[in-house]
């Protein structure tokens, strides 16, 4: 049974669907199994979340919100940044992002289910990437940085960067897909950025 403030009974009930979701993928996902994972009545559901899109749609944005926070104090990137200094600043986003996905395996495998599925559509994209762009760090990336790297905006480099190409390799490897050995962040950090950036 859920308890307390519509606040914590809405983080619980966004736990048990990614429990859930994890363990049985979106194929596998129905409204009983995430009703007895949660400890809950299937009509109760649907008293914190008109369906279960909406259910899976603001998880995603829970997960997305989370990633989005680790970034609030960092720095922008400064106008006219060297090459150097870009690429340090795009490696200590991944490092930060890495670890803290690397820590969160159950969040990190919903986010990329959910985002591969149909049912991220591109109006939900949207909304999940201007979670990003709000951060000052993205959101004032250098103008001339995105046109080097033959992308339109800065907000193209976050969809090419952070929302896919990172979460496609940390999903890899909680999946057990790619070694988690003691070099995994720094190989997948040199690739990344290669493919981004040039070597």
């Amino acid at each position: 049974m859920i308890t307390g403030s519509e606040e914590e009974s809405r983080a619980l009930m966004m736990n048990a669907a990614i429990r859930i979701l994890v363990q049985y993928g979106l194929e596998g996902f129905t409204t009983k199994k995430w009703a007895a994972e949660a400890g809950v009545s299937e009509g109760s559901l649907y008293y914190h979340f008109k369906s279960k899109s909406e259910l899976l749609e603001d998880t995603f944005y829970s997960i997305s919100q989370g990633i989005a926070d680790l970034y609030k104090e960092c720095s922008p990137i400064p106008q006219g940044a060297s090459a150097e200094e870009i690429r340090e600043a795009m490696g200590s986003i991944w490092r930060t992002f890495y670890r803290y996905m690397i820590k969160h395996p159950e969040e990190t495998i919903f986010y990329y289910r959910f985002r591969t599925s149909p049912r991220c559509t591109a109006e939900v994209r949207a909304k999940q990437l201007q979670l990003f762009c709000e951060q000052p760090v993205f959101r004032e990336l250098p103008a001339s940085f995105a046109g080097k790297i033959g992308l339109r905006t800065a907000s193209d480099v976050l969809q090419n960067f952070l929302t896919e190409a990172a979460f496609s390799a940390v999903f890899r490897v909680v999946t057990g897909e790619i070694a988690a050995g003691e070099n995994t962040e720094a190989q997948l950090e040199t690739l990344l950025l290669d493919g981004i950036l040039g070597s």
